[in-house]
């Protein structure tokens, strides 16, 4: 079993769109409330601001924090038979995904990915309402296109060999088949019969 685990730069990421979340807010926040305070020239709404900074600050300090462990967390596994992907700080996630079940597996890299130099690899399985589904998401891998080739290969080897060793056809029971046709003979002789009775009468 091979194990792999996303890029560093998955983490760089998160950390970088948390960053952007918290500065955009925060300034957007202290803009308001200065119109606010040019208008109306209330002290309040400068202790509303100093509020606001004593839990969003520390806030997104935690947040940044956490995405360190979180990304520590995430684990992949690859065997001959299955995928499974674990992750999770406190309460942990572990998805077993056997290659049997995995009807397609794609690729897909958005616009901030791209920039970097990221993927995702998507396992696709049927659902209950029999459409497919991503249940597995393989994410911040660097070779995504490759990883998903591998991924592919042991699909398509494990399929293949599923379909070898089932039968394409089933032995009958060749005892139950027979007794099967004497009954049906027993049943056109009885016709018959009744028939040649019928005929007699007339």
């Amino acid at each position: 079993m091979e194990e792999y685990h996303p890029d560093e730069k998955l983490k760089q990421l998160w950390q970088s769109i948390l960053g952007i979340s918290f500065l955009a807010s925060y300034v957007l926040i202290f803009f308001i409330l200065l119109i606010f305070y040019a208008v109306y020239q209330e002290k309040a709404i400068l202790i509303v601001f100093l509020v606001i900074s004593i839990i969003e600050i520390p806030l997104a300090v935690i947040f940044y924090i956490w995405i360190s462990y979180y990304f520590k967390s995430i684990k992949y596994m690859v065997s001959d038979d299955f995928v499974r992907i674990q992750q999770g700080v406190f309460w942990k996630n572990l998805a077993t995904i056997p290659y049997e079940k995995v009807q397609n597996v794609d690729v897909s890299q958005g616009p901030i990915e791209r920039k970097f130099g990221l993927g995702r690899v998507l396992l696709h399985t049927a659902g209950y309402s029999g459409q497919s589904t991503a249940e597995g998401i393989i994410k911040g891998i660097i070779d995504f296109q490759k990883f998903a080739s591998v991924l592919t290969d042991k699909v398509k080897s494990k399929t293949a060999a599923e379909s070898i060793s089932k039968p394409e056809f089933e032995s009958p029971d060749y005892l139950s088949v027979l007794v099967k046709i004497k009954n049906e003979l027993v049943e056109i002789k009885e016709l018959l019969s009744d028939k040649d009775r019928l005929q007699n009468t007339q």
